[in-house]
């Protein structure tokens, strides 16, 4: 109920914000030197170009479509107006000069995910502290299930864990809590090693 009493400042703010960024986007491609063609060119191809391109379109789509708050898809897509908070770097450059050391931590992490999922699996599968069931009164034994039931099942409370979600240590058994204690440590670690 408090939400509605700000949604119309929300609002408000959000429609102000919009045409600031759209008569800027419009500024920059109507002074941007060059022909036609090379303006729409740059408008697909710039990356923050295309940052401001998608960060205005859903508030115009949203008005396009009738029952604008039905279609919430087009909400999380305006989180990439944060992207402009990135410098302007040479990314395509850096990509070129650091792809192979990319490619390989991107694999080695990606590694390291699936290890600690099975670990995971491994040890929690059969642990009962583990079951869900989203009707909790009447535990109907069709409707509930393990939440380590399969290896993917695991990725995910595994990704949670190196994001800095630490599980319920006391519902693990003693393999889980060593998997847990370790992902804390690896996701750590991945922070610390840009620093």
């Amino acid at each position: 109920q408090k939400m509605d009493d700000y949604r119309a400042v929300f609002d408000k703010v959000e429609i102000a914000t919009v045409c600031i960024f759209t008569i800027e986007y419009v500024l920059r491609f109507s002074t941007r030197g060059g022909t036609c063609l090379s303006r729409i060119r740059w408008m697909f191809t710039n990356f923050f170009s295309i940052v401001d391109l998608i960060s205005i379109l859903p508030f115009y789509v949203d008005l396009a479509i009738p029952g604008r708050q039905s279609y919430l898809a087009t909400q999380w897509v305006r989180v990439a107006r944060l992207l402009r908070l990135l410098p302007p770097l040479p990314y395509d450059l850096i990509w070129k000069k650091s792809s192979k050391l990319l490619m390989a931590s991107g694999f080695a992490g990606f590694t390291v995910w699936v290890i600690c999922a099975a670990l995971y699996y491994w040890f929690e599968t059969n642990n009962p502290e583990m079951t869900y069931c989203p009707d909790d009164e009447f535990k109907h034994e069709d409707a509930c299930w393990n939440r380590f039931h399969s290896i993917p099942a695991a990725m995910y409370y595994s990704l949670l864990n190196f994001f800095g979600e630490f599980p319920l240590a006391d519902q693990h058994s003693l393999g889980g809590r060593f998997v847990g204690g370790f992902i804390q440590v690896m996701g750590a670690a991945v922070m610390a090693i840009p620093a």
